[in-house]
């Protein structure tokens, strides 16, 4: 069982020491097909809100990958994180947006809150995997989801495929994996970038989702709920090799897409 506070103080550690480079180093934010995607689906999914008042929660924002794009369609948008260092940079980056009281960056622990306001639209990339309890804060998440508002996380565990069953598609993805490593290592040296030791194995606690409860839990709160597996383009740069990995792996991500009814 997950000791609560230590996940909790694993996670603002990891991403303390990250802040600074996030961006730099995750390379779903570098990869443009990931961003276009993630564009397309805000703008879809927008349309698909009934009563639309341009409201947005944004719940593990880190430095704004979700958030900007929002703000770019027109949301006034909440932003919570619960590290001290991703929120700085997110407002480092949309000043502009505070000031026109268009962005609200919060650092809290949402599951210690009592926010009663609704929202449009209530999303997250790359985050449910990072929590201690995520039925519980996923719960909790749903009720800030208004009447034809949709709850939208993105970037998590898909359910386990039968993948790389061959000895030659494992030899790719072994290939793929320390070609990547090793590229991004390069990458990063040759830009001055030198990350402390950063050590996930307390914070990235799920490698697997329980979908079913997931949505068995978002139905009895009166969502129509869809999870879709999908392949999330995160190399920085795409070579045979990426392509190679796609097409042995087909689904390496999963999103929840669920509208309160």
């Amino acid at each position: 069982m997950l000791e609560y506070d230590t996940v909790i103080n694993a996670n603002i550690a990891v991403h303390e020491k990250e802040a600074d480079y996030y961006d730099f180093i995750h390379n779903d934010i570098w990869n443009r097909a990931e961003q276009n995607r993630l564009k397309q689906l805000l703008r879809t999914l927008t349309a698909q809100i009934d009563n639309q008042s341009y409201k947005a929660l944004d719940f593990g924002a880190g430095t704004g990958n979700i958030t900007q794009k929002l703000l770019s369609i027109g949301y006034t948008v909440t932003a919570i994180d619960i590290s001290p260092g991703m929120c700085r940079k997110l407002i480092e980056k949309e000043r502009h947006m505070i000031k026109l009281k268009r962005l609200k960056v919060l650092n809290i622990n949402f599951d210690e809150t009592n926010l009663t306001e609704q929202y449009d639209l209530v999303t997250g990339y790359s985050v449910i995997h990072h929590l201690p309890n995520y039925l519980k804060t996923l719960e909790k998440l749903a009720s800030s989801v208004k009447n034809g508002g949709i709850l939208y996380f993105d970037h998590e565990p898909p359910t386990p495929i039968s993948s790389a069953n061959g000895i030659v598609d494992k030899l790719i993805l072994k290939l793929y994996y320390f070609t990547e490593k090793n590229a991004n290592a390069a990458y990063l040296k040759l830009h001055g970038v030198n990350l402390p030791p950063i050590d996930y194995s307390l914070a990235d606690v799920h490698t697997q989702l329980d979908w079913q409860s997931i949505t068995q839990m978002l139905k009895q709160k009166g969502f129509t709920v869809e999870i879709q597996p999908h392949y999330v383009n995160d190399s920085r740069l795409n070579t045979p090799l990426s392509y190679l990995r796609k097409k042995i792996l087909k689904v390496n991500s999963a999103m929840l897409l669920a509208k309160k009814t």
